[in-house]
């Protein structure tokens, strides 16, 4: 039998790509609501429709 070879722990990235890809779509987003509407004027349901 051969001798398992030992995984390398996972990174930090790889645990959460799918996190960090949501939050730079939300960033995106809010930055392209800001600049057509203000940043008085945009509100978390704005933001949260529009990142979905």
């Amino acid at each position: 039998m051969p001798p398992s070879v030992p995984q390398p722990p996972p990174t930090p990235y790889s645990e959460n790509r799918r996190g960090l890809e949501t939050r730079q779509r939300v960033l995106e987003v809010t930055s392209d609501l800001i600049r057509a509407h203000g940043y008085a004027d945009v509100t978390l349901d704005q933001i949260s429709s529009s990142a979905a």
